[in-house]
C-alpha cells in the first residue's frame, strides 16, 4: 500500500455574490483564520499537501509557484486570530451589541452557513475545525449538511449557497485552470459560475498561457496566475489530496501518480523493474540502420526493432 499525491483539490467555496465575500480582504481574513493544518492532520490525518491559494498543487512540482505556498502554517493560533481580527476590525466589521458576533456597518450580523456532502465525513469534520475558527473572530458558522447530489446542485447549479466544502480533480497541466476561471466562453469556467469572480487580468493571462510554447515562458505566465489567485482568494483551497492504493513498486517502475495510476498514459508508461533498453546504432552509406534491442531474463523472449531511414 502506497499513498501518493492525487491530482485533486478541497476547498472552500465562497459565493461572492453574498455581502461582505465579495471583498478581498475579508476573504484574506478567513484565509488567515482557517487552520489548514488541523484540516489536514485531524480531518484527513495527515493525508494530503496544505491548500495553496494559487490552485496548483506541489507536487505538480514544474508548474507550483512556491511563492503561493500558504503564509501561515508556522503562526500560533492566537497570533492568526489576532492578524485575522485586525483585518475585520480595519473593515468596520466589530461587535457592537457584545454578543460575540461581529456585525457589518449597517448592523448586519456576520453569520454564514457552510454546505457540506453528508456522504463525506472528512467535509463534516473540516467544516467542524472551520466554524471553530471563525467563530473564534467573531464569525458565527452553521453547518448544513446535504446529499453530495443535492451539494453540486446547490453549488454548481443552482447557485444557492453562501459557504460549501467541495473539490475539484486536476491534471499533470494546468490548463484546468482555464475550466475554471475563464469568464469569457460561453458558458463561463465552472468556478466562475459557482463563486461569481471574474478578473480580466486573470482571463488575458489564461490565454496567453494557452498559446505560449515555450515552457519555461508558459510557466512564467501560469507562476502569476497563481499569485493573483492567491492574492484575491477567491476560494479557499484547504488541501491537496493524498491517495492510498496498493501497486507493485518490486515488479514494476515507472509509475506516475499525478499522470493516473489506473489511466492508458500511466499503464503505458510501466515497464518491468530493472529493464533498461539498448541502442545500437549503426551508419552506412546511404542507409541509417537503428537497431533497439531490449535485453530481459533469459527466460523472456528478446525483441528486437529496426527502423531503417534514407537520408534526404
Amino acid at each position: 500500500m502506497h499513498p501518493y499525491p492525487a491530482a485533486n483539490e478541497r476547498y472552500l467555496s465562497l459565493n461572492h455574490r453574498v455581502y461582505p465575500l465579495n471583498v478581498k480582504e475579508f476573504r484574506k481574513a478567513l484565509s488567515i483564520a482557517i487552520d489548514k493544518k488541523d484540516i489536514l492532520n485531524i480531518a484527513v490525518q495527515g493525508f494530503g499537501d496544505l491548500g495553496a491559494e494559487g490552485e496548483v498543487m506541489p507536487a505538480l512540482k514544474f508548474w507550483f509557484n512556491p511563492k503561493v505556498a500558504w503564509p501561515y502554517a508556522n503562526m500560533t493560533d492566537e497570533e492568526r486570530y489576532k492578524l485575522a481580527s485586525e483585518i475585520l476590525d480595519k473593515l468596520g466589521f466589530i461587535d457592537r451589541d457584545g454578543d460575540g458576533i461581529r456585525e457589518t456597518p449597517n448592523g448586519t450580523k456576520l453569520e454564514f452557513s457552510i454546505a457540506v456532502a453528508s456522504e463525506y465525513p472528512t467535509s463534516i469534520r473540516a467544516a467542524e475545525i472551520i466554524k471553530n475558527d471563525l467563530e473564534k473572530i467573531g464569525i458565527k458558522i452553521n453547518i448544513e449538511s446535504y446529499a453530495a447530489t443535492t451539494l453540486i446542485d446547490k453549488v454548481f447549479m443552482s447557485i444557492d449557497y453562501q459557504m460549501a466544502w467541495t473539490g475539484w480533480g486536476l491534471e499533470p497541466d494546468p490548463d484546468y485552470l482555464y475550466t475554471w476561471w475563464y469568464s469569457r466562453s460561453d458558458p463561463p469556467g465552472w468556478l466562475v459560475r459557482s463563486t461569481g469572480y471574474k478578473n480580466d487580468t486573470l482571463d488575458d493571462l489564461i490565454e496567453q498561457q494557452r498559446i505560449v510554447v515555450d515552457p519555461e515562458k508558459r510557466r512564467e505566465i501560469v507562476f502569476k496566475i497563481q499569485e493573483i489567485l492567491a492574492e484575491e482568494v477567491p476560494i479557499i483551497v484547504l488541501w491537496f489530496k493524498h491517495m492510498i492504493t496498493a501497486y507493485r513498486i518490486d515488479k514494476f517502475e515507472g509509475w506516475d501518480p499525478i499522470v493516473g495510476l489506473e489511466t492508458k498514459p500511466g499503464i503505458l508508461n510501466l515497464r518491468p523493474k530493472g529493464l533498461t533498453p539498448t541502442v545500437v546504432t549503426t551508419l552506412t552509406s546511404p542507409t541509417v540502420i537503428t537497431s533497439v534491442t531490449t535485453e530481459v531474463t533469459p527466460t523472456t523472449v528478446v525483441t528486437t526493432v529496426v527502423k531503417e531511414a534514407i537520408p534526404s
